[in-house]
């Protein structure tokens, strides 16, 4: 009798725990961090079950996360204070250098070089007499430069010989190599003008009357000799 009793009270004392045991461990809550990444199913995690502004930036992979709209430029801030002088930089390659000028303290002009002046002249002469006018270069030149003296064509006021190689004028006097060339600016009187002589320091210029006594003979002009 007794040992039917306790048999009894075993059985149920194990119904009473099989029905007792569940309900409990249904009802109350989980043991804390038995919940992990091997437990939860694929896309269990939904958007509803996400609290709002829980989630930041890093939580998303590169390129999920939309640009937001480009926010209003900003106020210019106010000048910063000045930084202090940097280094001296590396000097940097020297240039070309340049043709070499030339001063008529030099000597004789070197070949190419252009010389220019004026000259003007006037004198009382009676018909048929001479005078003669000498124009002194602003440098001596070397012995073998100088050549000829000629007046340009368009000098019409002078009947002395013409030079076509004389092809500038008194605005812009020029002169082909070895050669003086003479560009009138105006001439007055009754009388012709020749070109003398030529040295290495200057040239000449003759003037005849051919008016009557006492005719004004003028000429103004200027030169131009270019260095063969």
């Amino acid at each position: 009798m007794v040992r039917h009793l306790r048999a009894n009270a075993v059985a149920y004392l194990a119904l009473f725990m099989a029905l007792g045991g569940t309900s409990a461990y249904a009802a109350g809550a989980l043991p804390k961090a038995s919940v992990g990444t091997k437990q939860l199913k694929k896309s269990a995690v939904t958007s509803p079950k996400v609290r709002d502004g829980s989630l930041r930036a890093r939580d998303f992979a590169a390129g999920e996360l939309p640009r937001g709209e480009r926010g209003a430029q900003g106020a210019i801030g106010p000048k910063g204070a000045t930084g202090p002088q940097g280094p001296a930089g590396d000097e940097g390659p020297q240039g070309a250098t340049g043709p070499s000028g030339y001063s008529i303290y030099d000597g004789a002009p070197p070949s190419g070089t252009t010389l220019t002046g004026y000259f003007a002249h006037q004198l009382p002469l009676a018909s048929g007499k001479k005078a003669a006018l000498g124009v002194s270069f602003p440098v001596a030149l070397a012995p073998t430069q100088p050549e000829s003296v000629g007046f340009s064509p368009s000098s019409s006021s002078v009947p002395g010989q013409v030079d076509p190689a004389c092809t500038g004028n008194h605005e812009n006097p020029t002169a082909p190599p070895g050669k003086v060339c003479i560009y009138s600016r105006g001439a007055s009187g009754s009388g012709s003008f020749e070109a003398g002589e030529i040295t290495p320091y200057g040239f000449k210029i003759t003037m005849t009357s051919t008016g009557g006594n006492d005719d004004f003979v003028s000429f103004r002009a200027l030169w131009a000799y270019t260095a063969p």
